[in-house]
């Protein structure tokens, strides 16, 4: 295991054992998922206990990442089981929890993710006029899920993929 991953653990281990001596409670280690792409820096899920961390923000920011992202979303677990609904966000309760172990009471990061953003794009085209187009993962998916998008020009529905060459 590399050991940037190991650092986390280690922190999540320690930040956990902080809380429980402060609030004179046991708090579960969370899942920890490095799958999270795009701006975001992690996200925590309250009723699984789980965390999902950007793998590139990460290991491009290494401790500082750690220090803050990390403990940043173990808050937030933290709050949720001691507040309850109440421990969601950023409120007053989850900042009470921050200030008592030692975390950021941000709520934004200000890392650069330029170079984290997923940016695919798929080939789509309208079935009327052969019209082609790219379109990004959200609107393909739609797409593809039943939702209907009409090229403006002549009222076609756009679909996924390349449109069909014909030759003479």
């Amino acid at each position: 295991m590399n050991d940037t991953y190991t650092e986390v653990t280690k922190k999540i281990k320690e930040t956990l054992a902080l809380a429980e001596e402060k609030f004179n409670t046991t708090f579960p280690m969370p899942v920890i998922i490095y799958n999270l792409k795009g701006h975001t820096a992690g996200q925590a899920f309250f009723n699984k206990n789980k965390i999902r961390l950007n793998r590139y923000l990460l290991e491009k920011y290494g401790q500082d990442f750690i220090n803050r992202t990390v403990v940043h979303e173990v808050g937030h677990l933290i709050a949720y089981k001691l507040y309850g609904i109440n421990g969601r966000g950023h409120g007053a309760a989850w900042k009470r929890v921050m200030r008592a172990i030692g975390g950021p009471t941000s709520r934004c990061h200000s890392y650069e993710t330029k170079a984290a953003r997923v940016t695919n794009k798929y080939a789509c085209h309208c079935d009327r006029c052969g019209h082609s187009y790219e379109l990004g993962a959200v609107r393909v998916n739609r797409i593809k899920k039943g939702s209907k998008y009409t090229h403006p020009a002549c009222g076609g529905r756009v679909v996924v993929g390349k449109a069909p060459q014909f030759s003479a």
